[in-house]
Formats: C-alpha cells, sequence, structure tokens
C-alpha cells in the first residue's frame, strides 16, 4: 500500500517472526538439484541421439558419454530429472525424490544387471548405464536420509538479565 506508513521499531527489538528470511538450502537440496538437473539434460540431449530409433530399438552405437540410449530411456531420465525440478525445494519434496531415485534405480540396476546385451532389453541398457544406475542409487539415499537441519525459531530473543547458557536468571 502507498499510503501506508512503515512502523519503526526499537534498534534492539528483533525483527517479526513474519519477516522474510532467505533459508539457506540444506546439501541434500542441492544434490538432488544436481542430480534433477543432470538427469534432465541426459533426457534432452538423448533425443539427439535417438532421433528416428523405435521406443525400444537396442542399438549399441547410439551412445551418449558412453552410455547407450533409446527413446524409453531418455522419457525415463526426463521424468525422473522433472520430478526432481519439481521436488527439490521443499523438505518433503527433496526426501520423496531421494526415495525416487533410491528405489527407483535400484530395481533399474537389478533389471540391468539382468537385462544388459539380451534380446528383451527395452531399455538399450550397457555396464556404463548400470554404473551410473548405482550412482543414482548412492545419491538418491544421501538426498533422503540427510539429517533434517535443527530449526530455531525466529525472531526470539532471550529476556534480558538471563545467562546465555541456561536461560535461568542472573543475580
Amino acid at each position: 500500500m502507498a499510503g501506508a506508513r512503515a512502523r519503526a521499531l526499537p534498534a534492539d527489538a528483533a525483527p517479526p517472526a513474519t519477516a522474510s528470511r532467505r533459508r539457506r538450502l540444506a546439501p541434500n537440496h542441492l544434490v538432488a538439484l544436481g542430480v534433477a538437473l543432470a538427469l534432465t539434460a541426459l533426457g534432452l540431449v538423448g533425443w539427439a541421439v535417438t532421433g528416428g530409433m523405435g521406443w525400444t530399438e537396442q542399438d549399441p552405437s547410439r551412445t551418449l558419454l558412453g552410455l547407450a540410449l533409446n527413446p524409453l530411456h531418455n522419457a525415463l531420465h526426463l521424468a525422473v530429472g522433472l520430478a526432481g525440478l519439481l521436488l527439490w525445494r521443499r523438505a518433503g519434496g527433496v526426501r520423496g525424490y531421494g526415495l525416487l531415485l533410491a528405489v527407483g534405480y535400484a530395481a533399474v540396476v537389478v533389471y540391468g544387471l539382468l537385462a544388459t546385451g539380451r534380446g528383451w532389453d527395452v531399455l538399450n541398457l550397457n555396464r556404463a548405464d548400470t554404473a551410473l544406475h548405482l550412482a543414482a542409487v548412492v545419491l538418491g539415499l544421501v538426498v533422503a536420509l540427510w539429517p533434517r537441519p535443527v530449526r530455531r525459531p525466529l525472531g526470539r530473543r532471550r529476556p534480558e538479565g538471563t545467562d546465555p547458557a541456561n536461560g535461568a536468571e542472573q543475580a
């Protein structure tokens, strides 16, 4: 409101609890963002490598940085990457994304160990893919299991005349 005057606070007053403060992100949020960006980029750039290829076709020559790809594989990387871009900022969302990475890619690792080089491998996997998927499992566990930060209430000050160590009144 243009005509409203701001209320002046005494110099020693704590800022109101509703004051906008920039929250520092925990490391697991940044790891989740990095994984999400990498998977999204891999999914998008993979389309250039696999253009004109059938969705579940196997072609070991269609690789990107040593990773065998096909359109279905690209779509999965893109979907998981975009999910991470939606979930990385909130504490519950980042933990859910970590679990998605850990559980989903653990299943893909098992699938890769069984399907690589077989005629029924619909994802066109190779050993490098399985190694990348195993790294995604580890990163997913880091993201999901990172300890929650200790929260201190905003705007609370200890009353004057109290001991900072335990809050007891000083003589």
